[in-house]
């Protein structure tokens, strides 16, 4: 068997574990254990690294015209970081980027303009990659991580109603899960 399948097979495994863990706490916590911290981190790397193999190696080839490969690879990667990034640096704090510190809700930056810019861009970054790549298996593990991420965030979202009540409504009726202009001002 190769070896980057059996590295496909114990991510899914691990990020099963992962999104049941987060999910149990949420319902149960106001917080993320450490542990729980660690696994989702080492989860993303892990996802990463076997995605950036993939497209390194143009693992199962698509055939794509040049211009698409280099400006929509390009484009989405740049995008993808740019997005990521700016959802990190709204944080300004790794604990509360990683809901280890639940004590305010984050709703400036690019959290005006999406309420998961991080997994938004994240999702960018790998479909770049992939086109960069001309991986089809890049762009299926990048299919993987947003499916994953469609199955985790309504759990999220109720952890972060719990938590914040009204504030979270709030926010919710005027922000896009996704990506979008406010659809009015945040006060």
């Amino acid at each position: 068997m190769d070896w980057l399948a059996v590295a496909i097979a114990c991510i899914c495994a691990f990020g099963a574990w992962c999104i049941l863990r987060v999910r149990r706490e949420y319902l149960r916590q106001d917080r993320l254990s450490p542990p729980s911290v660690i696994g989702v981190w080492v989860l993303y790397v892990s996802h990463f690294l076997v995605t950036a193999v993939a497209a390194a190696t143009s693992r199962w080839p698509m055939p794509l015209h040049d211009t698409i490969v280099v400006a929509g690879g390009i484009l989405l990667l740049g995008l993808g970081a740019f997005l990521f990034l700016a959802g990190i640096i709204s944080f300004r704090s790794f604990r509360r980027m990683s809901g280890m510190d639940t004590s305010i809700l984050v709703t400036t930056g690019a959290y005006r303009w999406s309420r998961n810019p991080q997994n938004v861009g994240w999702l960018l970054f790998l479909v770049g990659l992939a086109l960069l790549g001309r991986s089809a298996l890049a762009l299926l593990l990048a299919a993987v991580f947003w499916g994953s991420f469609r199955a985790y965030v309504p759990a999220e979202e109720k952890f972060l109603e719990r938590i914040f009540g009204a504030e979270y409504r709030d926010y919710r009726a005027w922000s896009h899960r996704y990506v979008g202009p406010p659809r009015r001002p945040a006060v």
